[in-house]
């Protein structure tokens, strides 16, 4: 089945390279196939990872109890989960934007939400290997600077700001709190003004990645088949 690609931000969204506030939804609903995908941007993706060894048919049961307990729930914010069973990791993430998404998949029949953080990963275990999977990295796209931070192949810290130096603050004074552990903090090529980028931290290296962050998300976006499957709860 045909797939339509939604790039959803705060104010308004992006199709077929057009950008468009919610209000003219109505006007190209007919132009976009019932089957969507839908990329979040603009939003910060937030994290708790629990170690339980807990049977398959027992997963919902539990997710549903720690999204009671441990996470702030309401109609905008979407929630998403990863069960590693080899290691007993079950990873739950949040997201706002689900008032949007029911603007947008108004006549659909199939959705997919992805918030862009998860590709951000997927370029960056491309372009730097296993050395992504523990890895700090900060990557361009469409106005906005974010802040991945994975631990073992999994999100630990993902922030999001519109100004760079408002950003390197925030890691800052998260790293003020963190172990201090040597480790390399990657840069994407495409960003402007990376020696304003300074780290409190001295045991953190630069590096600029090699590629252009901005252009393979798009690449990833609208070309690779399947980018994510699980489950948006």
């Amino acid at each position: 089945m045909k797939k339509s690609v939604l790039i959803m931000k705060k104010q308004g969204f992006i199709y077929r390279d057009k950008e468009y506030v919610f209000e003219q939804f109505e006007e190209i609903e007919k132009l976009i196939s019932t089957n969507r995908e839908f990329i979040i941007i603009e939003e910060e993706l937030y994290s708790r990872h629990f170690n339980e060894n807990i049977k398959k048919s027992h997963i919902y049961e539990y997710i549903e109890f720690k999204l009671n307990k441990e996470f702030h729930k309401n109609d905008d914010i979407l929630y998403h989960y990863e069960y590693d069973k080899k290691n007993s990791l079950i990873s739950i993430y949040s997201v706002k934007g689900g008032k949007r998404l029911d603007v947008l998949s108004k006549g659909s029949k199939n959705i997919k939400v992805i918030p862009i953080q998860f590709i951000i990963k997927d370029v960056i275990i491309d372009s730097l290997g296993k050395e992504a999977l523990n890895s700090n990295c900060i990557v361009y796209f469409q106005g906005f600077y974010y802040y991945v931070e994975l631990v073992n192949g999994k999100f630990n810290r993902a922030f999001v700001e519109n100004e760079i130096d408002i950003l390197i603050n925030r890691i800052n004074n998260f790293e003020i709190l963190a172990e201090n552990k040597e480790s390399i903090f990657y840069i994407d090529k495409n960003i402007k003004n990376k020696e304003i980028i300074t780290l409190d931290n001295g045991n953190k290296e630069i590096k600029i990645m090699n590629v252009n962050c901005e252009d393979v998300l798009y690449e990833k976006i609208y070309k690779k088949p399947e980018l994510h499957s699980q489950k948006i709860l």
